[in-house]
This record gives C-alpha cells, structure tokens and sequence, in this order.
C-alpha cells in the first residue's frame, strides 16, 4: 500500500511538473499580454518582487499624473523580439536569448512557487533609467 501511495504521489508530481510552462512560453504569455495591452497578465509573467515593484511604480506615476515617472512605460521592459531558441536552465535559474546581434537581450527567469517568472529586476532595461545621459 505505501509503495503504491508512493508511486502516486510521484506520477501526481510529474504530471504537475510537464503541465508548467517552459521559460520560453512564459516570455511569448508575456509578448502576448503586452500586445493585447493587459497589464495584470503582464506582471503575472514576473517574480513576485519585480511585480510588486513594477505595480509600485506605475501606482506612483498615476498618483503625480506622470510627473514622478521610473518608467514610462513597464511594457517595454522586455524586447518584442522573439526568441532565440530555448533557454539555458540551470536549476531554478534560466536565461533566454532574444533578439540578434546588438539588440540581442539576455531575458532571466526563475522558478518561483514551482513555475518560471521573469525576473526584471536583473535585466539591464529596468535599469537604464537610471543610466546617466551620454552627451
């Protein structure tokens, strides 16, 4: 009976874990919600830091009617490029190539409650703001 409920439980995890969607597919849900301009799908493609931030800050620019602005516009965090093959998973960390040459971006997601997320807060778009003007 217990190496039955054993092997149970192990198919049950299984099917759990082919059903979650690759970090590829959680890029191309957030494409999709960024097209279709559905900002809480959007963030729900996000670790829970980086939503909780990006929704922070879009709750500030509203509130100063855009005067106190981080980002214009948390769409375009990512590229809307598509990407380049699948991505290098390494544990609970994966990257994904997207776009080509010098606009190619390097997209980190992490497994967060079991699933992959993006993860903003280490791509260097969310930090540009921040980038002293060149002259």
């Amino acid at each position: 009976m217990d190496r039955a409920r054993s092997l149970l439980l192990l198919l049950i995890a299984l099917a759990l874990a082919a059903c979650t969607a690759s970090p590829r597919e959680v890029y191309e849900r957030a494409l999709a919600a960024r097209q279709a301009a559905d900002l809480p799908d959007y963030l729900q493609c996000f670790t829970g830091r980086t939503r909780k931030l990006l929704s922070n800050l879009t709750a500030v620019e509203e509130a100063t009617r855009k005067k106190l602005a981080y980002l214009k516009d948390p769409f375009r965090l990512l590229p809307e490029a598509a990407p380049d093959g699948e991505a290098r998973e390494d544990g609970n960390l994966a990257t994904l190539k997207v776009g080509s040459g010098r606009a190619e971006v390097e997209v980190v997601l992490v497994r967060e409650g079991g699933e992959w997320k993006i993860e903003a807060l280490e791509m260097e778009s969310f930090w540009a703001p921040m980038e002293p003007v060149k002259e």
